[in-house]
């Protein structure tokens, strides 16, 4: 059975407040992060110790992923509610395919529109691309595999 427009709506809208809370959450510890090095006192970013700088700028990497996931989510809000999506809410957007997306994924991951073994070719694609080349896959036997 389909997943219905409003089911979709009320676990889109459950993501998006929780994605909201962690990058409020995120930012105040980012904010409170850079402006102090411990004893209080303000700090430009380039006078911290090198693995605190890294930690910083990977605590940065982590909240922007958040802010996307955030926006993502509510881009599929606005269009389901708009009845602007370019499919049906609980479908693949593949339009090879367009199989019904299981609601255990729709519930984990409610803003997606592929179904598994889309989104697993999608992903298989993007791995094998590295910075807009393909990469040659080795034959198994050049790898010291054999038949």
């Amino acid at each position: 059975m389909a997943v219905t427009r409003e089911q979709g709506l009320k676990w889109l809208r459950e993501k998006e407040k929780k994605l909201k809370e962690d990058v409020e959450r995120q930012e105040k510890e980012f904010k409170e992060e850079v402006q102090t090095q411990g004893n209080g006192s303000a700090s430009d970013p380039a006078d911290m110790p090198a693995p605190r700088y890294a930690g910083v700028l990977n605590r940065h990497g982590q909240l922007e992923q958040l802010r996307r996931a955030l926006d993502k989510v509510r881009r599929v809000i606005i269009g389901l509610e708009a009845g602007a999506l370019p499919h049906e809410y609980g479908f693949c957007c593949n339009p090879d395919c367009s199989k019904e997306i299981p609601e255990k994924r729709l519930r984990l991951f409610p803003e997606t529109s592929l179904c598994v073994d889309c989104k697993g070719a999608e992903e298989a694609s993007r791995k094998s691309t590295f910075r807009g080349y393909k990469t040659q896959r080795k034959p198994s036997y050049s790898r010291g595999i054999r038949p």
